[in-house]
């Protein structure tokens, strides 16, 4: 690599336009007199033109995402009645098109001319020692770095709305399921696989029988396999154990037909795709920058590690049990506030008055008074129609839009406390990333699983904020529950990348292969991973998960994620959060493995947390 990559390099600019140009974008001729007339021959005209492109792509993004944010409103929040022709508008997006439209204009053919790519091998060689002026540039390279036709872009995002669609009919009702004194664990409809998991977890939270947990647990290995029970407890338990092997063939169809549909329009578009990448490619080198053989080696450190043995160990004797399956969520290492020491804070009041406190709770955070100030400004408030969600709100200045879950009557449970919580994490995290960075190509995170970690973090801090100093409140991570959630995790992680892993890459897959590639592998991982910890061979638990169905490499976002907030809440001991949120904020959307280091100063890996995790269980002898 040059001494100075970033500097005008007409061969360069000539080979990177040469790569993405089509025959529809004209003939050589007109290529050759394309890069005569828009390169920079020198390092003050393509100063110039970086801040006139960074600055027009701002405008585009702010004004999309304004619009975008309009067109749903109707379907997410009581502002406006809700019309049928509201869930089409939903599924529009006006800024899928941008980078296409950016080549038909010759907007990204000028900045390929004149900025490098760079590969990801490249940036992590090299790119820690780049300024943030450079890092800028190349991530205005990087926008422009994989070209997908328009239409195939919309006909994927359709199917993906189609899918989501379909996930959203699977549910069930709560009254199937009974609590220990006969009543019900819910009287409405449970969302697979999202309320049937919760309720398990809940199940741990008020010492719920075993009983109603093993149901639940059998009703989402039914659900794993396409088949939701519909009419008694008995009736569930039936299915469960005299459906003969294959039996499942027809609903495992059904099941995973919208995804069938969303890879057969991914398929298209990668053989309309430069550069021709895998869908496991474009995901994790383009999107999240981190390498799939990282992942995997992650994901099988934790499932491989003898500390599972001990870690389920230590579960075992604090609940005072042997473990069941359904332990796999179990909670027991990580302790939350009880509703009764919420109540007086955040339950027993309207939730549109959450706002008010907003910004005495940053600063409560360690927030800067007039930072607190600010965000708390840019922060509105709107009543949604589900749960607590945050949006950004595009235009000048930046504001983030909090909705606040849908109540009965105006109080907020548990849960959605710690779901409210959460996404004013996204919130605070999103307006510092947008208004602290000084290049609008770096602004933002990294990757969503960053994002995902600062909000944990954030809900955390904020419950003991609310709530004050009490040592029976105090909310830190605890190194055995972390390690728990991320062998739950690497399972599910490990399974999607083995299934697209085994999909050949010359056809999309059929609905029949997919099950049976999800439910054998599931069986296998947990068979080899999970069985000899919690019992009962053969689960297809690990397909359960409704993201799996049409959000395909999302789940291993889970993982990076809550070994990412581990780290973090490491390195924030002794620290003050508000401060160090700012700080890592404002690092801008550096690659995943740098930006780590920048932020915590430590390597992205499992090893410090296999530490903490030894050294807490040698303390009780474990």
């Amino acid at each position: 690599m040059l001494s100075n990559p970033f500097s005008p390099n007409r061969t360069r600019g000539v080979e990177q336009v040469s790569l993405y140009w089509m025959r529809s974008d004209g003939t050589q001729e007109q290529r050759q007199q394309f890069c005569e007339d828009y390169y920079c021959r020198d390092a003050q005209s393509q100063r110039e033109h970086f801040s006139r492109i960074s600055k027009r792509l701002h405008e585009a993004r702010a004004a999309f995402l304004k619009l975008e944010r309009a067109y749903r409103l109707p379907l997410e929040t009581s502002h406006a009645e809700f019309l049928a022709i509201d869930r089409l508008f939903a599924g529009y997006r006006l800024g899928v098109h941008l980078v296409e439209d950016l080549y038909v204009s010759k907007v990204a053919f000028a900045v390929l001319l004149n900025f490098p790519l760079f590969s990801l091998e490249e940036k992590l060689k090299f790119g820690s020692g780049w300024s943030s002026e450079e890092w800028a540039r190349c991530r205005l390279a990087d926008m422009v770095s994989v070209r997908i036709p328009r239409a195939l872009l919309q006909s994927r995002l359709h199917q993906a709305v189609r899918a989501e669609e379909f996930v959203e009919s699977l549910t069930v009702s709560g009254k199937l399921f009974s609590e220990d004194d006969g009543s019900p664990v819910a009287t409405g409809k449970l969302r697979a696989h999202w309320d049937l998991r919760d309720q398990i977890i809940r199940g741990f939270r008020i010492g719920r029988g075993r009983a109603t947990q093993a149901q639940l647990f059998t009703a989402l290995e039914l659900f794993a396999i396409g088949d939701l029970p519909h009419k008694s407890a008995k009736e569930l338990l039936r299915k469960a154990e005299n459906s003969p092997k294959g039996s499942h063939q027809a609903t495992l169809t059904k099941r995973y037909k919208p995804l069938e549909r969303v890879l057969r329009a991914e398929h298209i578009m990668a053989e309309h795709t430069l550069p021709a990448v895998s869908m496991l490619e474009r995901e994790f080198e383009f999107r999240q920058e981190i390498s799939i053989s990282r992942l995997e080696k992650i994901a099988l450190d934790i499932l491989e590690s003898p500390l599972c043995f001990r870690v389920a160990d230590a579960l075992s004797r604090r609940i005072g049990r042997s473990l069941e399956p359904y332990d796999l969520w179990n909670t027991a290492f990580r302790q939350r506030p009880a509703l009764s020491a919420l109540a007086p804070r955040i339950t027993n009041r309207d939730v549109m008055s959450f706002g008010d406190n907003i910004e005495g709770l940053l600063t409560n955070l360690s927030f800067d008074d007039e930072l607190a100030r600010t965000l708390a400004s840019k922060i509105v408030l709107q009543q949604g129609r589900a749960d607590a969600h945050a949006v950004p709100g595009g235009g000048d200045p930046s504001k983030m839009y909090l909705r606040l879950p849908k109540t009965e009557d105006g109080t907020l449970t548990q849960q959605m406390s710690y779901d409210l919580l959460h996404e004013l994490g996204h919130c605070v995290e999103y307006l510092i990333s947008q208004d602290s960075v000084e290049y609008e190509p770096l602004r933002g995170s990294p990757n969503t699983s960053i994002s995902e970690a600062f909000a944990f973090q954030f809900e955390q801090r904020a419950l003991v904020a609310l709530l004050g100093d009490s040592q029976e409140l105090s909310y830190s991570i605890s190194p055995l529950a972390s390690f728990w959630e991320c062998y739950e995790s690497a399972g599910v992680a490990l399974l999607e990348l083995e299934v697209y892993r085994s999909i050949p890459r010359e056809r999309a897959p059929s609905a029949e292969l997919l099950g049976e590639l999800f439910t054998v592998k599931a069986q296998e991982i947990w068979n080899k991973y999970y069985a000899p910890i919690l019992g009962r061979e053969n689960s297809p638990i690990l397909a359960c998960y409704t993201h799996l169905l049409y959000t395909p490499l999302y789940v291993p976002h889970y993982l990076i994620g809550q070994l990412l907030s581990f780290l973090i809440d490491s390195h924030l001991e002794g620290k003050d959060f508000g401060h160090e949120l700012e700080r890592m904020s404002s690092i801008g959307k550096l690659p995943f493995l740098i930006w780590v280091q920048k932020a915590i100063g430590a390597e992205f890996n499992p090893d410090p947390l296999f530490l903490e995790v030894d050294r807490v269980l040698s303390r009780f002898d474990i």
